[in-house]
């Protein structure tokens, strides 16, 4: 049985780590680089407002204005800024490591379409996530239909970005696999649930993060 407490030690463990990264993240985007690398300064941005939104979330939570069961349900209003934002700023990083001269308003005018395609098919997958969270409809219904929307948009992201580098398929494999474990402890107890998603946050936007902010250093 996981308590309510190891719950909360777990929100402020995830919030120091959110500051610790937040902080490390800063400094790459205040660099001056030279401009082929702009794209990866860019994608980390975008990875920073992510870290910025999270880490709004998380204090709200380690101060306590909540009631435990209310928790999840308020999660999906998180995910909803930050998922997209991850999902491009991987689609981003994932194009340039097959083209180093890859611009982000190019990307941006080129790919808009198939973005847009990823955007409303991972908002479906929220929205049958948020609608199982609130009873409004069974697990049983909410989790099949929130991996099918799921698994559309991974897979237009594999088609289109992941496959012809190595690093690029790996990459999108060990995502693909952290972003799976949150629809699969999603029908578990509302404890048990909320502590995996704050030790799944830090894996898939934290470690994330410190991983373009590794890249863009690496290149100076």
């Amino acid at each position: 049985m996981v308590s309510a407490e190891l719950v909360k030690k777990s929100v402020y463990l995830s919030l120091v780590i959110q500051v610790i990264t937040g902080v490390i993240q800063l400094y790459p985007i205040f660099l001056d680089i030279p401009d082929k690398y702009k794209i990866l300064q860019q994608t980390l941005g975008l990875e920073t407002v992510v870290q910025f939104v999270e880490a709004s979330f998380y204090a709200w939570l380690a101060y306590g204005i909540y009631k435990m069961k209310d928790v999840t349900a308020n999660r999906y209003f998180d995910w909803a800024i930050t998922t997209p934002l991850m999902l491009l700023s991987t689609s981003i990083y994932l194009e340039y490591l097959k083209n180093k001269d890859l611009k982000l308003t190019e990307f941006l005018e080129d790919n808009k379409n198939t973005i847009i395609k990823i955007f409303i098919s991972n908002l479906l997958m929220l929205l049958f996530g948020y609608l199982g969270e609130i009873k409004y409809i069974s697990y049983f219904i909410a989790v099949p239909l929130g991996f099918l929307f799921f698994g559309y948009s991974f897979y237009k992201i594999y088609k289109n970005w992941a496959l012809g580098t190595k690093e690029g398929e790996n990459l999108f494999y060990v995502l693909f696999f952290i972003w799976s474990l949150y629809g699969v402890v999603s029908p578990l107890s509302t404890n048990l649930k909320n502590l995996c998603y704050n030790i799944l946050d830090i894996f898939s936007k934290n470690f994330y993060g410190l991983f373009l902010t590794y890249k863009i250093i690496k290149k100076i």
